[in-house]
């Protein structure tokens, strides 16, 4: 989640938006904080610079879509200009905000639950938002089951993708360890792999990341995990610097029968530039 690279930093290809309302923006940081603390909701910040193309992509393309604003309603989504109203929250949050957009979940704590790191088109955005509040609350439950059964799989493999959501990559490493030993693989495992590898390749350590995508693809069915673990290696490759290596993943992606449409776009796009 949780926590999903820029992949569409490399691509121009349509979304296939339908267009909706209004975000339900809140007006301020003051009052985001005190929205959550009565309602329980998680909050949803949109770091943002007016220098940011992608940013403006974002609110043209991503936050006009029907399904994001609904979904944004279960949430305190707000806007804060990085180096304007939002250079302290940015700052108290430096060490998850290394670009722009970055959008970060944080729960009435303030404590990082998720985070969207870059652009991302409706459909793909939509599913991380849906997976974060999903891994948040599930994560709450896997708990309590840990207590009476430490080595429970699949509590453990739920505890394992919220804390890569919550970008503790290590704690994350030892439950996924004993979800495997419990052999359970469930699509939260998948999950789980994704999250992992997500915060390897952040750290620039990308044959570690694609170490832990390529565990997701080989382990789990579900297309939509699949999908983004395979794009995920291509796109590491590509920020190794390896564009043929880019282009070879993507291309062996799109052939696959069951790899998702929008996953598919960029894959085409990584092939294109390639």
């Amino acid at each position: 989640m949780r926590a999903m690279m820029s992949l569409l930093t490399l691509m121009t290809g349509a979304t296939g938006l339908v267009q909706a309302g209004e975000m339900p923006w809140v007006k301020d940081w003051a009052t985001a904080q005190q929205t959550a603390k009565s309602t329980g909701k998680i909050v949803m910040i949109d770091f943002y610079t007016d220098w940011c193309g992608w940013c403006k992509r974002l609110d043209k393309d991503t936050y006009t879509d029907t399904k994001v604003v609904q979904l944004a309603s279960q949430f305190v989504p707000i806007k804060l200009n990085a180096e304007k109203d939002g250079v302290e929250v940015a700052q108290k949050y430096k060490d998850h905000v290394q670009g722009f957009p970055t959008i970060l979940f944080l729960d009435a704590q303030g404590e990082l639950v998720g985070k969207i790191g870059g652009y991302l088109p409706a459909g793909p955005f939509a599913e991380q938002m849906t997976k974060i509040k999903d891994g948040h609350e599930r994560y709450q439950t896997a708990l309590k089951t840990l207590k009476d059964k430490p080595d429970d799989g699949e509590a453990n493999a739920v505890v394992a993708w919220a804390l890569s959501n919550r970008g503790k990559r290590e704690d994350a490493e030892q439950a996924l360890v004993k979800a495997e030993a419990a052999k359970y693989v469930g699509n939260v495992l998948g999950d789980a792999y994704n999250g992992i590898g997500d915060l390897y390749q952040t750290a620039g350590q990308f044959d570690k990341a694609i170490e832990y995508f390529t565990k997701a693809d080989t382990n789990i069915k579900d297309p939509q995990i699949r999908s983004y673990a395979l794009v995920s290696i291509a796109y590491c490759h590509l920020q190794k610097g390896d564009r043929a290596a880019a282009k070879k993943a993507a291309e062996a992606f799109v052939q696959k029968p069951w790899a998702t449409p929008e996953y598919v776009e960029m894959a085409k796009q990584i092939i294109a530039g390639g």
